[in-house]
């Protein structure tokens, strides 16, 4: 039955599935051995290190093959041992040695109390029981001996009895001598009985310990069947496992060639868009460097307009008519005129971290405020707002100081 489901199990050599055949029973099955499997036959393919180097669950089958092999020779080795009367290892009982499972198969012959007391539990009463039970069948073997030699004794005096009726003498003699006889033949019929006693004992105690073993082996066959239906369940998995694979190699082949395609797909309609933006980009870019060019000219112009040059008679409105640069000797040259109806001022911006900005022009005497065209950016399509500056005169008032002051705090609290 082994060798049947053998061939038929799918086996695997390095990666490689195929099917068992009767040269591989031969090879991986051990009949000389209960039929054990050759854990050592299975070689290098079966290690944990090569297993690991495989991928998806092919990895886990030559350990799980490994995990019910070793199950497998254990139930054999252990029902084996039980078979021939030898204690298992558990909790209460001791395996023997192998020199005393040799003894204790030699016929019964080297079994000693000595070897007895080395087990423990249910295996040593089992030993001793047998002990007592060669002792008693040897006392029984010599009882029937004596018994034998005992009636030839008798019928030997029986004999000479015959020959000496007339002898009281001899009469007497020889019935002391059939008494004799008799005497040692119901010591020996009284020691009969005892061993007798003795045998039921053991053997009531060696029923017992076969009882215990067959148990035992019932509870190793329920072990055995467990590790066949998972070999089965394994073996299920490891299909299902192989078919996934295949699916999957199916599907990332597909996966991959659709993607081929797609990032084809994309890339052409990305470089077209690219090229649409870029056109795009490029005539934005310059309709709006000639907006820049005709909002620069028009800024310009404006600017220009509101800071015209000083002159030297009377500068007009929005002239600079700040100090010039001093001098290389140190000497202040005098301050630039303004026209007659305007005064030199100070325009002032504040800012939030108390500093001020200031440009000092001409403007007319009643003037409270000076128009300012922030700096054009480069490239702007859109003049920038102007701005509204504070603006005091510096020159012809009483109280400059106070007044100067006054518009300094409240400037800055109004920031």
């Amino acid at each position: 039955m082994l060798k049947r489901a053998f061939e038929g199990w799918a086996w695997s050599d390095a990666n490689t599935p195929r099917t068992a055949g009767a040269a591989d029973y031969t090879t991986y099955i051990d009949d000389s051995n209960s039929k054990k499997i050759k854990t050592a036959k299975l070689g290098a393919d079966w290690s944990l290190s090569t297993a690991k180097a495989r991928s998806g669950t092919v990895q886990y089958f030559p350990q799980l093959f490994r995990t019910i092999n070793d199950a497998y020779n254990d139930v054999i080795t252990k029902t084996g041992l039980l078979g021939t009367g030898a204690a298992v290892g558990s909790t209460t009982q001791a395996k023997l040695t192998s020199a005393q499972l040799v003894a204790r198969g030699a016929a019964g012959s080297s079994l000693t109390t000595t070897i007895a007391n080395a087990a423990s539990g249910l295996t040593k009463d089992y030993l001793l029981a047998s002990i007592a039970a060669n002792e008693a069948t040897a006392d029984k073997t010599q009882a029937t001996a004596d018994k034998g030699r005992a009636i030839a004794a008798q019928t030997l005096a029986n004999n000479n009895m015959k020959t000496a009726k007339a002898d009281v003498s001899v009469k007497a003699y020889l019935y002391k001598q059939q008494k004799d006889a008799y005497d040692a033949q119901v010591v020996l019929y009284t020691l009969y009985n005892s061993k007798k006693a003795d045998f039921a004992t053991a053997k009531t105690d060696s029923d017992a310990i076969a009882t215990l073993a067959n148990k035992k082996r019932d509870f190793y066959q329920n072990v055995l069947d467990k590790a066949n239906l998972a070999q089965t369940a394994a073996r299920s998995a490891y299909d299902t496992a192989n078919a996934a694979l295949a699916a999957n190699t199916s599907a990332i082949t597909a996966a991959t060639a659709a993607e081929v395609v797609a990032v084809s797909t994309c890339k052409a309609r990305g470089y077209k868009q690219a090229q649409d933006t870029l056109k795009a980009i490029t005539a934005k870019e310059t309709a709006d460097a000639a907006t820049a060019a005709t909002v620069k000219t028009a800024y310009d112009k404006l600017v220009a307009a509101s800071r015209p040059a000083a002159v030297e008679a009377g500068s007009p409105a929005g002239a600079d008519c700040a100090y010039p640069a001093a001098a290389a000797d140190g000497t202040q040259a005098a301050r630039p005129k303004c026209a007659a109806e305007l005064c030199c001022g100070a325009a002032n911006k504040y800012l939030k971290d108390g500093s001020k900005l200031t440009i000092e022009t001409c403007q007319a005497l009643t003037a409270t405020s000076y128009t300012y065209y922030p700096q054009l950016k480069a490239g702007a399509t859109v003049a920038p707002a102007t701005e509204q500056w504070r603006f005091s005169c510096i020159s012809g008032a009483k109280n400059l100081a106070a007044t100067a002051t006054a518009a300094l705090a409240a400037a800055y609290l109004m920031a």
